[in-house]
């Protein structure tokens, strides 16, 4: 018994070496597949982003184009829209001028026109006025800013005679004017003058009343 070989410690067997070998060498291969992973993600995140990029510069290219497409078909519609406006008629008159006074009555703002009156010769032996105006737009005035307008802005130019013309009837009714108290309401001529009378008018009490 003396004699008996002393058994070895197990961390010096040979089959414990392997086996840390193997355990070495598997975790080196871990460890090397793990940063393998970590750099191709690394890698393969940035052209993700600029996938993404890519896409929202697309879209925004996309919406530009379309609004500049809507605009341009807005401003097509636009420009050749039918406006349902009515055709107007032009009307020959004689050469005239168009007053407008510095006032706050409405007539004064809308304006007369001045034309010559001539003889049966064609001479010029003075001067009508005429205001362009639709029946209703008159009637609408109080007879006070009609008196007043005849009184400061007709009866001192000295006019032969002067007539409200009424656009809404063709031009060929109206109301001719004798004085700032009268008037006479009818059918009209060329040149303002009544050819067919319906009603006379006197201003009385700050008001324009029918004559009998």
């Amino acid at each position: 018994m003396g004699n008996r070989q002393k058994k070895k410690p197990f961390y010096k067997e040979k089959w414990f070496l392997v086996v840390i070998g193997l355990l070495f060498v598997f975790f080196i291969f871990k460890a090397l597949g793990s940063g393998k992973d970590e750099d191709i993600v690394e890698i393969e995140a940035p052209k993700i982003e600029n996938k993404e990029k890519k896409i929202e510069i697309n879209e925004a290219e996309e919406e530009s184009a379309d609004i500049q497409e809507q605009e341009e078909s807005l401003e097509y519609d636009i420009s050749t829209e039918d406006t349902g406006e009515a055709e107007e008629v032009e009307i020959e008159l004689p050469d005239k001028d168009t007053e407008v006074v510095d006032s706050s009555n409405p007539l004064d703002q809308i304006g007369y026109s001045v034309f010559d009156v001539k003889d049966d010769d064609g001479n010029i032996i003075g001067k009508r006025g005429a205001l362009f105006i639709e029946r209703g737009e008159l009637i609408a005035l109080s007879p006070k800013q009609i008196n007043d307008f005849l009184l400061n802005s007709i009866m001192p130019e000295g006019f032969n005679y002067f007539t409200f013309i009424f656009t809404d009837k063709n031009n060929k009714e109206g109301v001719l004017v004798h004085s700032s108290d009268s008037a006479t309401y009818g059918k009209i001529n060329e040149e303002g003058a009544i050819v067919k009378s319906k009603i006379n008018l006197i201003y009385k009490d700050g008001e324009y009343k029918i004559l009998r």
